[in-house]
C-alpha cells in the first residue's frame, strides 16, 4: 500500500486552486478556472526558502493529492475556518511515495 492511499483519508478538505494566466498592462493578475483538490491544511510556522531563493515564514502547510502543475502564481483558496483563506504561495514542491505516486506540498 502506497503513502498516498493511507494519507487519503487524512485529507478532508477541499482547496482549490487557479492557475495564473497572465498579468494585464497594469499589472493585474488574471486566473484561469477553477479545479478542486482533496488535501489537508496545517497551520505551522516554518522557515522556508522561497521558489526564488528568499527567506521567508510558512505560516501553512498544504498537502494536494494531485501530481499536477501547481505554482507559485496560481490563487489558492483554502476552505472556511482558515484565515488567510487565500494566502500567497511561496513554494511547491511535488514528493513521490515509495511507488513513485506523486503528492503535491504547498508552503502559504
Amino acid at each position: 500500500m502506497s503513502f498516498l492511499s493511507e494519507f487519503e483519508s487524512l485529507c478532508p478538505a477541499i482547496i482549490v486552486v487557479e492557475p495564473f494566466t497572465t498579468n494585464d498592462a497594469w499589472g493585474n493578475k488574471s486566473y484561469g478556472s477553477s479545479v478542486s483538490y482533496r488535501g489537508r491544511v496545517t497551520n505551522k510556522m516554518r522557515r522556508i526558502v522561497t521558489m526564488a531563493g528568499v527567506d521567508a515564514i510558512s505560516g501553512t502547510d498544504i498537502v494536494l493529492l494531485t501530481s499536477s502543475g501547481v505554482f507559485t502564481e496560481d490563487r489558492i483558496t483554502l476552505p472556511s475556518g482558515f484565515l488567510p483563506r487565500q494566502p500567497p504561495i511561496l513554494r511547491v514542491d511535488r514528493i513521490a511515495d515509495e511507488e513513485g505516486n506523486l503528492y503535491t506540498k504547498v508552503y502559504a
